[in-house]
């Protein structure tokens, strides 16, 4: 986590926090993980901290031009202008922690047995944790899930979709339709029952009729 440079922001004298990353430093507790320093020095591309008679030196990351980088001697520090920012990321790092696991457990398990509730719940956790990582859905597919479940999974995405766009044809063409004749119909068309020849919207309403009438 970088913090944004704003030179004003930063005076000589000043008390900022910072905060222990790196190996070792989950294991301590929150408060013992942030140490106050002194803003001792303020250049064109860097700035010094004066932490218990030892310096900190951070750089800015010039081709960003906007953020403060950690310039390592060894040491491991992020740099906040207030403890309470510091204490924030710390708290969003547990939760995206707790998500992460979460999304490996429900990633490992046999994808056929998700319903929709519990799918929500995947693609909810992947946003989250994705959203503020550098990490890639492939990746995660490609880690955890066997070329089977790979398909499942985008199937099972695919239907969640189509069962929208069949709702919303249904309200378009003022038809009456259960929520079994949506997901069913859904169902079978992401596992291939569709014809080739007939527009996407065609094969739907095909859909439909043939579940009404299995009804």
């Amino acid at each position: 986590m970088f913090t944004e440079f704003h030179k004003e922001d930063w005076l000589k004298g000043q008390t900022v926090y910072l905060l222990r990353i790196g190996e070792g430093s989950d294991k301590l507790e929150p408060e013992k993980r942030i140490i106050e320093g002194i803003v001792e020095t303020i250049g064109r591309v860097y700035i010094t901290v004066s932490v218990n008679s030892q310096k900190v030196r951070f750089e800015f990351d010039e081709e960003t031009e906007q953020i403060f980088q950690e310039y390592n001697y060894g040491r491991s520090f992020e740099i906040y202008l207030t403890k309470e920012a510091a204490l924030d990321i710390l708290k969003k790092r547990k939760i995206e922690n707790h998500l992460r696991e979460d999304a490996k457990i429900l990633l490992t398990k046999d994808l056929t047995d998700l319903d929709g509730k519990k799918l929500e719940l995947l693609k909810n956790i992947l946003d989250f944790v994705l959203l503020r990582s550098n990490t890639n859905i492939s990746d995660i597919l490609s880690e955890y899930l066997s070329f089977e479940e790979k398909d499942v999974f985008y199937r099972k995405i695919w239907a969640e979709h189509v069962k929208e766009d069949i709702l919303t044809f249904a309200e378009n063409e003022d038809l009456e339709i259960t929520e079994e004749e949506i997901n069913n119909s859904a169902s079978v068309y992401v596992n291939g029952r569709y014809d080739c020849n007939l527009s996407y919207w065609e094969n739907l309403h095909n859909l439909i009729e043939e579940n009404k009438e299995e009804n």
